[in-house]
């Protein structure tokens, strides 16, 4: 029998499956190891009217802290981890999504611990304004450093995921056309 390894970007599909049936991932153990999950999300939220054809781009800066060498992160010293060929996470360096806020792409990936991603629009679609709003279901474990960034905190051993939402707001429709009635 042939073994298959996934690889890392083989579970963060898994990851990424597992998240939308809403299984909870936590930790738990492969091949005797502790396996602890850290997920972050990047959703899209569009308000108003969104011209047809209209896509959106979302650039991920992931860091996470260089060892130094004596088994503990240095705080002050990061390598970047998004889009390199030996990323640590599972993001590619643009998330893109569509009219209606829809992920073309990946939008949901694995961190490591001590690591901290950044979620910048650089692509607004012609919107007017764009916010964004960072949530996590363990504070304690993932924390959200504003708005647009997410940090798993070091030496920690549950596990969480983070949403980072992107919002888009664009003009509201156009009032209808009135029409004026004369009577005889």
């Amino acid at each position: 029998m042939k073994r298959v390894s996934i690889g890392q970007r083989g579970w963060a599909v898994v990851v990424a499956v597992a998240i939308a049936a809403g299984v909870p991932l936590v930790a738990g153990t492969l091949g005797g190891a502790q396996v602890i999950a850290f997920t972050l999300t990047i959703d899209k939220v569009v308000t108003g009217v969104v011209p047809p054809g209209t896509t959106f781009t979302v650039t991920m800066s992931c860091l996470t802290p260089l060892s130094t060498g004596a088994g503990t992160p240095s705080s002050d010293t990061t390598t970047p981890t998004t889009g390199a060929s030996d990323a640590s996470d599972s993001f590619p360096p643009t998330i893109t999504f569509d009219a209606n806020g829809h992920p073309t792409t990946t939008n949901t990936g694995t961190l490591s611990v001590g690591e901290s991603c950044t979620a910048t629009e650089t692509d607004r679609g012609g919107a007017q304004s764009v916010t964004y709003g960072c949530a996590t279901t363990n504070a304690l474990e993932m924390e959200c450093v504003s708005s647009q960034q997410v940090r798993v905190i070091p030496d920690d051993d549950a596990g969480a995921a983070a949403t980072i939402t992107v919002t888009n707001s664009f003009p509201p429709p156009p009032p209808p056309p009135i029409t004026a009635a004369f009577t005889g």
